[in-house]
């Protein structure tokens, strides 16, 4: 189980081929929904509701130890029909995926996406800091810029009258796009996206970690591993080739600043993956990922973080996974740049912001 995501169901046949029980006994991709399957003549269905373009594998198991794949289905739609084998006697069925990217669009709500204020601008394109064809030294350059800038919403609405999108508009079936005012999209406006949401969960090591290394009222890294912290105000500094994972238990988290540092000679940099257990947070224009590359810090906010207000007129690296959390993103009057990717609850802008999504995120960052 650690490359595919299973929902798991068992189908109990009579002789005669007719269904006598079926349930479902365990859903890891909460994504993943479907009927009761039924039985006619040694062939079963299931109607099941998943993510469009994504392919699923039906398996089936004598003993829940030993599975084989009985059918395939790769729809580009929501909702399909799956029909497989299902001879006569006990048998066990499973439905399972691929891994997918965790971050795979510039912007991914779950709820409303806006643009507040006459002047507000929303711009959103893409680079690979990986790629020298797509970047420079793995920096965004906008000479360079790509059109997998893609923006999400399941459930809507949407208030965005002025925008660029550079890429495709993912909207659910229920988000009217029409209501989403005069900007331009490149891409595609699409009215079936269902990707979900999971929730963040804490990694073991951080269950119960030693406290994090204090040096005059500020907390800075020189050794990698797991560390918790409880003050939220002091600055957090990562010092090159360290890898940090990090339980925030403040319920109110106002870091002074958190730096993310590169060696300049070998290019070799830290790296910070933050996760706050609940409350809310303030990141104003105080986060310095020296390598430039969004991957090097990730922000995680677990259920209890409802709340998340990024501000200032500095661009902003790194990545933030909030899907229970309303982000408020207000900066001055010029554009306010963002790299890496945004997946929340809501999302409110004031001002001119532009979005880069880095191409390397879906190869390389975390998976689902």
């Amino acid at each position: 189980m650690n490359n595919i995501t299973r929902a798991c169901f068992a189908l109990t046949l009579l002789v005669a081929g007719q269904l006598r029980s079926a349930g479902a006994t365990a859903f890891l991709d909460p994504c993943v929904n479907f009927t009761a399957p039924s039985v006619t003549n040694g062939q079963a269905a299931i109607v099941l509701r998943g993510e469009p373009g994504v392919s699923y594998v039906v398996q089936s198991s004598p003993d829940l130890q030993n599975w084989a794949p009985v059918a395939t289905n790769s729809d580009s739609t929501i909702t399909r029909t799956i029909t497989f084998p299902a001879p006569d006697g006990a048998g066990f069925y499973r439905v399972s995926r691929d891994v997918l990217p965790r971050f795979d669009c510039a912007i991914a709500a779950q709820y409303n996406i806006q643009l507040n204020g006459g002047g507000a601008v929303l711009v959103t394109d893409s680079f690979n800091s990986a790629d020298t064809n797509l970047s420079t030294n793995g920096q965004y350059d906008p000479t360079k810029a790509s059109t997998n800038g893609n923006v999400a919403s399941l459930y809507g609405p949407l208030n965005i009258g002025n925008y660029q999108i550079k890429g495709n508009l993912c909207l659910g079936p229920s988000v009217n796009p029409a209501l989403i005012g005069p900007g331009s999209v490149t891409g595609t406006v699409r009215n079936d996206f269902n990707t979900c949401f999971p929730d963040v969960t804490l990694p073991w090591a951080l269950v119960g970690p030693p406290p994090a290394p204090i040096v005059t009222n500020a907390y800075v890294f020189a050794t990698s591993g797991a560390y918790k912290i409880l003050n939220g105000n002091w600055p957090i500094i990562v010092l090159p080739g360290v890898s940090v994972q990090l339980r925030v238990d403040a319920t109110s988290f106002n870091p002074a600043n958190v730096h993310i540092m590169m060696d300049t000679y070998t290019g070799i940099s830290g790296t910070l993956s933050l996760y706050q257990v609940a409350g809310s947070v303030t990141l104003g224009g105080n986060v310095t990922v020296d390598s430039g590359y969004a991957g090097n810090f990730y922000y995680w906010g677990m259920t209890g973080v409802t709340s998340i207000s990024c501000s200032g007129s500095s661009t902003f690296i790194g990545t933030i996974y909030a899907p229970e959390a309303n982000v408020t993103l207000s900066g001055g009057s010029g554009a306010n740049n963002y790299v890496g990717a945004l997946i929340v609850r809501s999302l409110t802008m004031i001002g001119h912001f532009a979005v880069h999504f880095d191409e390397r995120l879906p190869e390389y960052g975390p998976r689902r």
